[in-house]
């Protein structure tokens, strides 16, 4: 079996300033890396009082298979993986000053179960 995973992210990165063209950016970025951005939004930080520094959220989709899977959830290593191919593609190109993979989050959930055709028997 195939699986179909959207895993939450939360990210904060450094920036001098929010130019208007940032999210078209980091989306191209994250999709020239391979990563399937289902969501993206920057949320607004004015209360914090971390000035330079833009929130983002992020819902990207994976697809595992049946040996990265628990049950509907995906295994300890395989959100490990995730999360470091994600920290490497975004601090080659951006200050990245927290980033969080939200697996047990309710915006990380299972979309689809798919027989593998690579996996077909021949006879």
């Amino acid at each position: 079996m195939i699986y179909d995973y959207v895993m939450a992210v939360w990210l904060h990165i450094e920036l001098p300033q929010l130019a208007p063209e940032f999210e078209d950016e980091l989306r191209e970025h994250l999709l020239e890396a391979g990563f399937q951005v289902n969501k993206l939004e920057i949320v607004d930080n004015d209360d914090d009082g971390a000035k330079g520094e833009v929130q983002v959220s992020l819902q990207i989709q994976l697809t595992l298979d049946e040996s990265q899977m628990d049950g509907d959830e995906p295994t300890a290593e395989a959100v490990a993986e995730f999360d470091e191919e994600l920290r490497t593609c975004l601090t080659s190109k951006y200050e990245v000053t927290y980033l969080e993979v939200m697996d047990d989050a309710p915006a990380s959930f299972l979309i689809a179960e798919r027989d593998d055709p690579g996996s077909a028997e021949i006879s």
